[in-house]
Protein backbone atom coordinates (compact mmCIF):
# COMPACT_ATOMS: atom_id res chain seq x y z
CA UNK A 1 0.00 0.00 0.00
CA UNK A 2 1.35 3.44 -0.91
CA UNK A 3 1.93 6.14 1.70
CA UNK A 4 1.95 9.89 1.06
CA UNK A 5 3.79 12.13 3.53
CA UNK A 6 3.67 15.92 3.58
CA UNK A 7 6.97 17.74 4.15
CA UNK A 8 7.11 21.29 5.51
CA UNK A 9 9.93 23.28 3.93
CA UNK A 10 11.09 26.87 3.64
CA UNK A 11 9.84 27.05 0.04
CA UNK A 12 6.51 25.45 0.81
CA UNK A 13 5.05 22.01 1.27
CA UNK A 14 6.07 18.95 -0.73
CA UNK A 15 4.68 15.42 -0.80
CA UNK A 16 6.72 12.23 -0.70
CA UNK A 17 5.17 9.06 -2.07
CA UNK A 18 6.46 5.80 -0.60
CA UNK A 19 5.69 2.46 -2.25
CA UNK A 20 6.72 -0.90 -0.77
CA UNK A 21 6.24 -4.08 -2.77
CA UNK A 22 7.87 -7.41 -1.86
CA UNK A 23 10.23 -5.75 0.65
CA UNK A 24 11.36 -3.24 -1.99
CA UNK A 25 10.76 0.41 -1.30
CA UNK A 26 10.94 3.36 -3.67
CA UNK A 27 10.16 6.98 -2.95
CA UNK A 28 9.68 10.15 -4.94
CA UNK A 29 8.85 13.72 -3.92
CA UNK A 30 6.39 16.02 -5.68
CA UNK A 31 5.10 19.56 -5.25
CA UNK A 32 1.48 18.44 -5.51
CA UNK A 33 -0.23 15.67 -3.55
CA UNK A 34 -2.23 14.58 -6.61
CA UNK A 35 1.00 13.99 -8.56
CA UNK A 36 2.38 11.91 -5.69
CA UNK A 37 -0.78 9.79 -5.63
CA UNK A 38 -0.71 9.28 -9.40
CA UNK A 39 2.93 8.21 -9.29
CA UNK A 40 2.34 5.78 -6.43
CA UNK A 41 -0.63 4.26 -8.24
CA UNK A 42 1.43 3.88 -11.39
CA UNK A 43 4.16 1.99 -9.50
CA UNK A 44 1.58 -0.44 -8.15
CA UNK A 45 0.08 -0.85 -11.62
CA UNK A 46 3.56 -1.52 -13.04
CA UNK A 47 4.03 -4.28 -10.50
CA UNK A 48 0.73 -5.86 -11.54
CA UNK A 49 2.01 -5.83 -15.14
CA UNK A 50 5.35 -7.34 -14.16
CA UNK A 51 7.16 -4.06 -14.79
CA UNK A 52 8.10 -3.05 -11.27
CA UNK A 53 11.63 -1.58 -11.33
CA UNK A 54 14.37 -3.75 -9.92
CA UNK A 55 17.15 -2.62 -7.59
CA UNK A 56 19.45 -1.65 -10.47
CA UNK A 57 16.80 0.58 -12.05
CA UNK A 58 16.49 2.38 -8.73
CA UNK A 59 20.25 2.76 -8.21
CA UNK A 60 21.48 3.37 -11.75
CA UNK A 61 21.12 6.60 -13.70
CA UNK A 62 20.59 7.13 -17.41
CA UNK A 63 24.20 8.34 -17.57
CA UNK A 64 25.35 4.98 -16.14
CA UNK A 65 23.43 3.15 -18.86
CA UNK A 66 24.93 5.30 -21.62
CA UNK A 67 28.44 4.75 -20.26
CA UNK A 68 28.13 0.95 -20.41
CA UNK A 69 26.35 0.98 -23.75
CA UNK A 70 28.88 3.24 -25.48
CA UNK A 71 31.77 1.18 -24.13
CA UNK A 72 30.30 -1.95 -25.72
CA UNK A 73 29.37 -0.28 -29.01
CA UNK A 74 32.82 1.26 -29.44
CA UNK A 75 34.13 -2.29 -29.64
CA UNK A 76 31.23 -4.01 -31.41
CA UNK A 77 30.12 -1.33 -33.91
CA UNK A 78 32.97 1.15 -34.39
CA UNK A 79 31.59 2.37 -37.72
CA UNK A 80 28.54 4.06 -36.22
CA UNK A 81 30.08 4.88 -32.85
CA UNK A 82 30.79 8.57 -33.52
CA UNK A 83 27.20 9.40 -34.49
CA UNK A 84 25.80 7.24 -31.67
CA UNK A 85 27.94 9.04 -29.10
CA UNK A 86 26.84 12.42 -30.48
CA UNK A 87 23.19 11.44 -30.04
CA UNK A 88 23.57 10.01 -26.55
CA UNK A 89 25.64 12.98 -25.36
CA UNK A 90 22.67 15.15 -26.26
CA UNK A 91 20.25 12.89 -24.40
CA UNK A 92 22.57 12.82 -21.40
CA UNK A 93 22.34 16.59 -20.98
CA UNK A 94 18.55 16.26 -20.76
CA UNK A 95 17.99 12.89 -19.04
CA UNK A 96 21.37 11.83 -17.68
CA UNK A 97 20.76 12.65 -14.01
CA UNK A 98 17.48 10.70 -13.81
CA UNK A 99 17.44 7.25 -12.25
CA UNK A 100 16.34 4.63 -14.76
CA UNK A 101 13.08 3.96 -12.92
CA UNK A 102 12.26 7.69 -13.02
CA UNK A 103 12.31 7.95 -16.82
CA UNK A 104 8.81 8.26 -18.22
CA UNK A 105 7.50 8.77 -21.73
CA UNK A 106 6.67 12.38 -20.94
CA UNK A 107 10.32 13.10 -20.05
CA UNK A 108 11.47 11.76 -23.38
CA UNK A 109 8.77 13.52 -25.41
CA UNK A 110 9.50 16.89 -23.77
CA UNK A 111 13.21 16.46 -24.47
CA UNK A 112 12.41 15.57 -28.08
CA UNK A 113 10.44 18.81 -28.41
CA UNK A 114 13.54 20.71 -27.27
CA UNK A 115 15.57 18.83 -29.86
CA UNK A 116 13.18 19.85 -32.63
CA UNK A 117 13.33 23.50 -31.55
CA UNK A 118 17.13 23.66 -31.58
CA UNK A 119 18.95 25.28 -34.47
CA UNK A 120 21.66 23.30 -36.27
CA UNK A 121 25.01 24.70 -37.37
CA UNK A 122 23.38 25.37 -40.76
CA UNK A 123 20.90 27.74 -39.14
CA UNK A 124 17.90 25.43 -39.61
CA UNK A 125 15.63 23.63 -37.16
CA UNK A 126 16.17 19.92 -36.77
CA UNK A 127 13.86 17.84 -38.95
CA UNK A 128 11.55 15.04 -37.75
CA UNK A 129 13.84 12.62 -39.59
CA UNK A 130 16.82 13.72 -37.51
CA UNK A 131 14.78 13.54 -34.31
CA UNK A 132 13.83 9.97 -35.21
CA UNK A 133 17.51 9.07 -35.56
CA UNK A 134 18.18 10.48 -32.08
CA UNK A 135 15.23 8.48 -30.74
CA UNK A 136 16.56 5.34 -32.39
CA UNK A 137 19.88 5.73 -30.55
CA UNK A 138 18.04 6.21 -27.26
CA UNK A 139 15.83 3.20 -27.92
CA UNK A 140 18.83 0.96 -28.61
CA UNK A 141 20.56 2.12 -25.42
CA UNK A 142 17.51 1.29 -23.31
CA UNK A 143 17.14 -2.07 -25.06
CA UNK A 144 20.75 -2.76 -24.08
CA UNK A 145 19.72 -2.05 -20.49
CA UNK A 146 16.89 -4.58 -20.79
CA UNK A 147 18.59 -7.42 -22.66
CA UNK A 148 22.28 -7.18 -21.87
CA UNK A 149 22.47 -5.56 -18.44
CA UNK A 150 19.16 -6.62 -16.93
CA UNK A 151 18.78 -3.20 -15.33
CA UNK A 152 15.33 -2.53 -16.80
CA UNK A 153 12.20 -4.69 -16.88
CA UNK A 154 11.05 -3.15 -20.18
CA UNK A 155 12.02 -0.53 -22.78
CA UNK A 156 9.94 2.58 -22.25
CA UNK A 157 11.26 4.24 -25.42
CA UNK A 158 9.48 1.62 -27.51
CA UNK A 159 6.16 3.02 -26.28
CA UNK A 160 6.78 6.32 -28.07
CA UNK A 161 5.72 6.54 -31.71
CA UNK A 162 8.12 7.93 -34.28
CA UNK A 163 7.47 11.32 -35.81
CA UNK A 164 6.00 11.38 -39.30
CA UNK A 165 8.69 12.01 -41.91
CA UNK A 166 8.03 13.84 -45.19
CA UNK A 167 7.69 11.58 -48.19
CA UNK A 168 10.48 12.85 -50.45
CA UNK A 169 11.03 10.60 -53.45
CA UNK A 170 14.63 10.31 -54.59
CA UNK A 171 15.78 12.45 -57.49
CA UNK A 172 17.33 10.69 -60.47
CA UNK A 173 18.98 11.91 -63.66
CA UNK A 174 17.22 11.85 -66.98
CA UNK A 175 19.32 9.32 -68.87
CA UNK A 176 19.21 11.07 -72.25
CA UNK A 177 19.70 14.70 -71.19
CA UNK A 178 20.98 15.18 -67.63
CA UNK A 179 23.28 12.16 -67.39
CA UNK A 180 25.58 13.15 -70.30
CA UNK A 181 25.56 16.80 -69.19
CA UNK A 182 26.70 15.97 -65.66
CA UNK A 183 29.26 13.41 -66.84
CA UNK A 184 30.79 16.04 -69.16
CA UNK A 185 30.81 18.60 -66.34
CA UNK A 186 32.59 16.12 -64.04
CA UNK A 187 35.12 15.48 -66.80
CA UNK A 188 35.96 19.19 -66.93
CA UNK A 189 36.56 19.41 -63.19
CA UNK A 190 40.02 20.30 -61.87
CA UNK A 191 39.62 17.22 -59.68
CA UNK A 192 40.36 14.53 -62.27
CA UNK A 193 39.11 11.78 -59.98
CA UNK A 194 35.60 13.23 -59.93
CA UNK A 195 34.60 11.75 -63.30
CA UNK A 196 35.57 8.13 -62.51
CA UNK A 197 33.98 8.53 -59.08
CA UNK A 198 30.73 9.67 -60.69
CA UNK A 199 30.73 6.96 -63.35
CA UNK A 200 31.30 4.17 -60.82
CA UNK A 201 28.68 5.66 -58.49
CA UNK A 202 26.09 5.82 -61.23
CA UNK A 203 27.06 2.43 -62.66
CA UNK A 204 27.37 0.41 -59.45
CA UNK A 205 24.92 2.24 -57.21
CA UNK A 206 27.32 2.30 -54.26
CA UNK A 207 26.99 4.73 -51.40
CA UNK A 208 29.39 7.63 -51.12
CA UNK A 209 31.42 6.22 -48.22
CA UNK A 210 31.46 2.74 -49.72
CA UNK A 211 32.99 4.04 -52.94
CA UNK A 212 35.24 6.91 -51.90
CA UNK A 213 37.22 4.61 -49.59
CA UNK A 214 37.99 2.15 -52.39
CA UNK A 215 41.35 0.42 -51.83
CA UNK A 216 43.56 -1.54 -54.19
CA UNK A 217 43.04 -4.69 -52.10
CA UNK A 218 39.31 -4.56 -52.91
CA UNK A 219 39.76 -4.53 -56.67
CA UNK A 220 40.52 -7.51 -58.92
CA UNK A 221 41.36 -6.20 -62.38
CA UNK A 222 41.70 -9.63 -63.96
CA UNK A 223 38.20 -10.61 -62.84
CA UNK A 224 36.92 -7.03 -63.15
CA UNK A 225 35.31 -7.09 -59.72
CA UNK A 226 34.96 -4.63 -56.85
CA UNK A 227 34.40 -5.99 -53.35
CA UNK A 228 33.21 -3.57 -50.66
CA UNK A 229 33.83 -4.87 -47.11
CA UNK A 230 31.19 -4.89 -44.39
CA UNK A 231 32.97 -2.07 -42.56
CA UNK A 232 31.97 0.39 -45.31
CA UNK A 233 28.49 -0.94 -46.00
CA UNK A 234 25.64 0.67 -44.11
CA UNK A 235 23.83 -2.65 -43.66
CA UNK A 236 26.96 -4.57 -42.61
CA UNK A 237 26.72 -6.83 -45.64
CA UNK A 238 29.76 -7.27 -47.88
CA UNK A 239 29.00 -6.90 -51.58
CA UNK A 240 30.89 -7.94 -54.72
CA UNK A 241 30.05 -6.37 -58.08
CA UNK A 242 31.35 -6.91 -61.59
CA UNK A 243 32.45 -3.81 -63.50
CA UNK A 244 31.17 -3.68 -67.07
CA UNK A 245 33.24 -3.18 -70.21
CA UNK A 246 31.84 0.36 -70.41
CA UNK A 247 33.04 1.28 -66.91
CA UNK A 248 36.23 -0.76 -66.77
CA UNK A 249 38.44 1.99 -68.31
CA UNK A 250 37.50 4.25 -65.39
CA UNK A 251 38.38 1.58 -62.83
CA UNK A 252 41.63 0.85 -64.66
CA UNK A 253 42.54 4.54 -64.71
CA UNK A 254 41.91 4.76 -60.97
CA UNK A 255 44.11 1.75 -60.35
CA UNK A 256 46.93 3.29 -62.36
CA UNK A 257 46.58 6.56 -60.43
CA UNK A 258 46.03 5.10 -56.95
CA UNK A 259 48.15 6.42 -54.12
CA UNK A 260 51.10 4.04 -53.99
CA UNK A 261 51.68 4.60 -50.28
CA UNK A 262 48.14 4.14 -49.03
CA UNK A 263 46.54 2.13 -51.84
CA UNK A 264 43.51 4.45 -51.92
CA UNK A 265 41.86 5.14 -55.27
CA UNK A 266 40.51 8.49 -54.04
CA UNK A 267 43.22 9.80 -51.66
CA UNK A 268 42.87 13.15 -49.93
CA UNK A 269 45.09 15.94 -51.22
CA UNK A 270 46.30 16.92 -47.75
CA UNK A 271 46.16 13.53 -46.09
CA UNK A 272 46.39 10.68 -48.63
CA UNK A 273 45.61 8.12 -45.93
CA UNK A 274 42.04 9.42 -45.84
CA UNK A 275 39.48 9.64 -48.69
CA UNK A 276 39.36 12.88 -50.65
CA UNK A 277 36.88 15.69 -50.02
CA UNK A 278 35.15 16.30 -53.34
CA UNK A 279 32.18 18.38 -52.15
CA UNK A 280 33.23 21.64 -53.84
CA UNK A 281 34.20 19.88 -57.07
CA UNK A 282 30.82 18.13 -57.10
CA UNK A 283 28.88 21.36 -56.53
CA UNK A 284 30.80 23.11 -59.29
CA UNK A 285 30.08 20.25 -61.69
CA UNK A 286 26.36 20.47 -60.93
CA UNK A 287 26.48 24.21 -61.55
CA UNK A 288 28.26 23.78 -64.89
CA UNK A 289 25.72 21.18 -65.97
CA UNK A 290 22.79 23.35 -64.86
CA UNK A 291 21.40 20.57 -62.68
CA UNK A 292 19.55 21.50 -59.50
CA UNK A 293 18.22 19.62 -56.49
CA UNK A 294 20.58 16.68 -56.95
CA UNK A 295 22.83 15.22 -54.24
CA UNK A 296 25.67 12.78 -54.70
CA UNK A 297 23.56 10.22 -52.84
CA UNK A 298 20.94 10.57 -55.58
CA UNK A 299 23.31 8.69 -57.86
CA UNK A 300 21.99 5.60 -56.05
CA UNK A 301 18.47 6.55 -57.09
CA UNK A 302 19.66 7.03 -60.65
CA UNK A 303 21.40 3.66 -60.58
CA UNK A 304 18.27 1.99 -59.20
CA UNK A 305 16.20 3.60 -61.93
CA UNK A 306 18.61 2.44 -64.64
CA UNK A 307 18.73 -1.08 -63.19
CA UNK A 308 14.94 -1.18 -63.46
CA UNK A 309 15.01 0.18 -67.02
CA UNK A 310 17.41 -2.56 -68.02
CA UNK A 311 14.97 -5.24 -66.84
CA UNK A 312 15.99 -5.95 -63.23
CA UNK A 313 13.27 -7.01 -60.81
CA UNK A 314 12.76 -5.06 -57.58
CA UNK A 315 14.43 -7.87 -55.64
CA UNK A 316 17.44 -7.73 -57.97
CA UNK A 317 17.67 -3.95 -57.55
CA UNK A 318 17.62 -4.34 -53.75
CA UNK A 319 20.38 -6.96 -53.93
CA UNK A 320 22.54 -4.88 -56.28
CA UNK A 321 22.22 -1.81 -54.07
CA UNK A 322 23.04 -3.81 -50.94
CA UNK A 323 19.65 -3.12 -49.38
CA UNK A 324 17.88 -5.23 -46.79
CA UNK A 325 14.51 -3.81 -47.73
CA UNK A 326 11.88 -5.58 -49.82
CA UNK A 327 12.12 -8.29 -47.19
CA UNK A 328 9.48 -10.57 -48.61
CA UNK A 329 10.77 -10.25 -52.17
CA UNK A 330 14.31 -11.00 -51.09
CA UNK A 331 13.19 -13.88 -48.88
CA UNK A 332 11.59 -15.67 -51.79
CA UNK A 333 13.93 -14.47 -54.53
CA UNK A 334 17.19 -16.29 -53.96
CA UNK A 335 19.63 -14.22 -56.00
CA UNK A 336 23.04 -15.81 -56.36
CA UNK A 337 26.27 -13.81 -56.41
CA UNK A 338 26.78 -15.01 -59.97
CA UNK A 339 23.40 -13.64 -61.02
CA UNK A 340 24.02 -10.29 -59.31
CA UNK A 341 27.42 -10.06 -60.97
CA UNK A 342 25.77 -10.27 -64.39
CA UNK A 343 23.10 -7.63 -63.77
CA UNK A 344 25.31 -4.56 -63.18
CA UNK A 345 27.13 -4.96 -66.52
CA UNK A 346 23.79 -5.43 -68.27
CA UNK A 347 22.59 -2.07 -66.94
CA UNK A 348 25.82 -0.34 -67.95
CA UNK A 349 25.51 -1.68 -71.46
CA UNK A 350 21.87 -0.65 -71.78
CA UNK A 351 21.94 2.76 -70.08
CA UNK A 352 25.51 4.07 -69.73
CA UNK A 353 27.38 2.90 -72.82
CA UNK A 354 26.93 6.09 -74.86
CA UNK A 355 27.78 8.47 -72.00
CA UNK A 356 30.72 6.37 -70.78
CA UNK A 357 32.25 6.39 -74.25
CA UNK A 358 31.62 10.11 -74.80
CA UNK A 359 33.48 11.32 -71.69
CA UNK A 360 36.28 8.74 -71.69
CA UNK A 361 38.60 11.23 -73.37
CA UNK A 362 38.80 13.13 -70.07
CA UNK A 363 40.81 10.27 -68.54
CA UNK A 364 44.29 11.72 -68.85
CA UNK A 365 47.53 10.89 -67.03
CA UNK A 366 48.20 12.59 -63.70
CA UNK A 367 51.36 13.11 -61.76
CA UNK A 368 51.86 9.88 -59.84
CA UNK A 369 50.65 9.87 -56.22
CA UNK A 370 53.27 8.78 -53.76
Amino acid sequence: MAQIRMNNGKKGNTFTARVRIKNKEITRTFKRKTDAKKWAQKQEDQFDLGRFPNNEAQKRSVADLFKHYLKSMEREKPKGYKKLKEHLNWWQTHLGTLKLFEVEAVNICLAREELLNETTYRGKLRSPSTANRYMSSLRMAFQFGVQRLGWLPFNIVKQIAQLAEPDTPGRFLDRKVELPLLAEACGKSRNKRLLPLFMLAIGLGLRRNSLVGLHESEVNLSERTVQIPRSRMKRDNMITLTVSDELFPYLEWLYEHRNLSTGLFFPGSKNPSKPMDFENAWKNALKRAGIENYRFHDNRHSAGSYFTESGCTLAEVAALLGQKTLVMALRYSHISDEHKAKKAPEMSKACLAKTAAAVRSHLKPLQSDS
